[in-house]
């Protein structure tokens, strides 16, 4: 029975908790359907014109999506303001109820577990070795028996309990009073504001009724600062792929003859970008935005403005950081590479890591893995399916991004040889997956760092034999043969 009670006890709150979000999330998605007053947006108003008609669906439930503050000195700068509305006060009303629950339902698990400590239901002790526990069969009974042990001082209770549990009982059911009644004014106003916003005729987002395609184009339009808020809209935009493509994410170069090595038909396969094995494969990979070019939008990667590239030509600052100007020279140096092309109309923009995070992205992990699958290449024997040479295994600080001294972007840098061969998975194509983490401080934990993994998949290839058949000289004898 006190095991029931226990289970009665926490289920409602999480039950409470969810009501409380649902009722915050039709207003978060009625707030944030506003009509755009963006400039870029309104342009492109014609794609609204369907979503005007949207209804929300019960089906459509939102959850609610927490950067823990990643992006959000990078949101603040460039959010296109009022594009989606406001929260208002339910936010606010929203987090009270919730305490107001939590508080009643701690106060009620207390009061359970002090009678399951004291045993102050079991009716009679001796019963325990004779047919197990006798508890009461009614409220009533058990509320007498629970007053008839609390009053008995030849049970071990201590004073504190007798003299307050009825208090505490009685304040239980006051607090669990106030938040029911909390709740239904809550609900009242959440349901007339959706109501409201019916009648005014303006729309909801809802992935349900739109298609992807439209989805797509909104997203690209609103830009990539406007990402974030769509993002929020509900859990169907959450778990969009394309909306959080435009975020910050990794991207791993395509350079002709360094990844890949080149394009040609492949038997079974068609043509197809080819690596080729046992050649060095040199990877970039970038922290970038992309998508669709707007007016005013600064879209340009940051260059240097002139050679020092932020360092001081004071010669008495030249000669004491010399070695340090020397050493971001040589990593400029080596992670310099051709810049990845978009396509017309579209942007490609590379990003400081130390924007986001409080140290440069490390690459921890390159691996070869299945296009179709995603499923990493095993070992074949002893032989690895990737192979670094002895030039990267000195290089490590190569494998994470870097910033150089003006603020301007670099990429972090690996060179590789691959080492499966196509003929052991025929007509197979396969992809680099690079994984790299971030660490950033969290705003909800104080004092605490929290981690970020990002992953990026490189374009599909296949894997072929050397074009270059390569010869050693014969040796006189060899010649005189």
């Amino acid at each position: 029975m006190v095991d029931k009670l226990t289970r009665v006890a926490d289920e409602p709150l999480e039950k409470a908790r969810t009501d409380v979000n649902r009722l915050l999330a039709r207003c978060n998605k009625a707030f944030r359907a506003r009509e755009s007053t963006d400039e870029g947006v309104r342009k492109h108003r014609y794609l609204l014109i369907e979503a005007y008609r949207c209804k929300q669906s019960e089906d459509d439930l939102v959850g609610v999506m927490d950067f823990g503050g990643l992006f959000d000195a990078f949101v603040a700068d460039h959010t296109l303001r009022d594009q989606y509305g406001i929260f208002g006060n339910m936010e606010s009303e929203a987090t009270l109820l919730k305490e107001k629950f939590t508080n009643a339902y701690r106060l009620r698990s207390a009061l359970i577990n002090t009678i399951n400590i004291y045993k102050l239901l079991l009716r009679d002790q001796s019963t325990l070795s004779a047919g197990g526990p006798d508890y009461p069969d009614t409220v009533s009974e058990a509320v007498k028996l629970i007053h008839t042990k609390l009053h008995c001082k030849t049970i071990d209770v201590p004073e504190n309990v007798r003299s307050k549990f009825w208090t505490l009982a009685v304040k239980s059911d006051d607090m669990m009073r106030e938040a029911r009644g909390m709740f239904v004014g809550f609900k009242k106003r959440s349901d007339d504001h959706v109501a409201g916003r019916v009648r005014s005729g303006k729309c909801f987002f809802s992935h349900s009724f739109l298609s992807n395609d439209l989805v797509t184009l909104i997203a690209e339009n609103v830009g990539f600062f406007g990402a974030f808020a769509m993002l929020s809209l509900s859990s169907a935009f959450a778990n969009d792929a394309t909306i959080k493509q435009l975020l910050p994410h990794l991207s791993i170069r395509c350079i002709d003859e360094r990844f890949p090595h080149g394009c040609q038909t492949v038997p079974g396969l068609g043509h197809c970008n080819v690596v080729r094995k046992n050649s060095l494969v040199y990877l970039y990979v970038d922290l970038v935005v992309t998508g669709v070019e707007r007016p005013g939008m600064r879209t340009q990667t940051p260059t240097h403005a002139n050679d020092l590239c932020g360092w001081s030509d004071d010669p008495a600052m030249m000669r004491r950081d010399r070695l340090l100007m020397r050493e971001d020279a040589k990593e400029r140096r080596f992670r310099t590479a051709q810049e990845c092309v978009p396509e017309q109309g579209r942007f490609h923009m590379r990003l400081s890591a130390r924007r986001f995070f409080c140290r440069e992205l490390v690459c921890e992990e390159i691996k070869l893995v299945y296009a179709d699958t995603m499923k990493e290449v095993i070992n074949q024997g002893d032989v690895s399916p990737i192979s670094y040479p002895h030039s990267m295994a000195i290089r490590q600080t190569r494998l994470h991004t870097y910033t150089a001294k003006d603020g301007v972007p670099y990429p972090a840098y690996s060179a590789l040889c691959v080492m499966q061969h196509a003929a052991r998975d025929v007509q197979r194509l396969y992809k680099f997956k690079v994984v790299a983490r971030g660490v950033y401080k969290d705003k909800h934990k104080e004092k605490k760092m929290s981690y970020k993994t990002l992953v990026a998949y490189s374009q599909a290839f296949a894997i072929v034999s050397n074009q270059h058949v390569f010869k050693r000289p014969l040796s006189p004898i060899q010649t005189a043969r």
